[in-house]
């Protein structure tokens, strides 16, 4: 018959969005409607300065063991196919053939 229920919620976020949709050249846009701007995070500087020096001593003690198992460098026994004159830029071997 007409009759609709409406929370107080429904109610506020009808009066958010004709008050914030504005048209932008060929759009609409407006803020998500559900979400505020008074959004607090917890401060975790020191938590992430501790995973920083956590991670370097890791690096310094154990580099190489790192990046093998990150699959980012492999050791190499034999030379097959290799030049004799190779040059070297870190972490990349580059073959010249003069």
């Amino acid at each position: 018959m007409g009759i609709e229920v409406r929370n107080e919620f429904k109610v506020n976020i009808l009066k958010r969005f004709k008050y914030e949709v504005r048209l932008d050249k060929e759009r609409y846009v407006m803020k998500l409607q559900w979400k505020t701007s008074k959004v607090q995070l917890p401060k975790n500087y020191v938590q992430a300065e501790q995973r920083l020096q956590q991670f370097e001593m890791k690096l310094r003690y154990n580099y190489d063991g790192t990046c093998m198992e990150k699959g980012w460098i492999e050791e190499k026994k034999e030379m097959d196919g290799i030049p004799r004159k190779t040059w070297y830029i870190p972490h990349h071997a580059v073959y010249r053939d003069d």
